[in-house]
C-alpha cells in the first residue's frame, strides 16, 4: 500500500509540474484577440474586392489596347487609301 501511495504521489507531482508548464506556455502567448476573426473577415473581404477591381482593370486595359490597335489599323488603311488616290 505504501508503494502504491509513493507511486501515486510521484505521478501527481509530475502532472502538477506538467500542468504548471502548460499554464506558463498559455500565459506566454499573451492575451486573446476576440476580434481577430472579424478582423480577418474584413481584411479577406477587402482583399477579394481589390482582386475583383484588379481583374476588371486588367480586362479594361486589354480591351483598350485592342481598340487602339484596331484604330491604328483603320487609320493606316485610310492613310494608305488616301495616299494611293493622291498618287494617281
Amino acid at each position: 500500500m505504501k508503494l502504491y501511495y509513493i507511486k501515486m504521489k510521484s505521478i501527481v507531482k509530475k502532472k502538477l509540474i506538467q500542468n504548471s508548464k502548460y499554464k506558463e506556455n498559455i500565459a506566454s502567448m499573451g492575451q486573446i484577440n476576440f476580434d481577430a476573426l472579424q478582423e480577418y473577415k474584413n481584411q479577406s473581404d477587402r482583399y477579394n474586392d481589390l482582386q475583383r477591381k484588379k481583374m476588371k482593370i486588367i480586362k479594361s486595359k486589354e480591351k483598350l489596347i485592342n481598340l487602339i490597335n484596331k484604330i491604328d489599323r483603320i487609320a493606316e488603311e485610310h492613310f494608305y487609301q488616301t495616299f494611293l488616290k493622291v498618287e494617281k
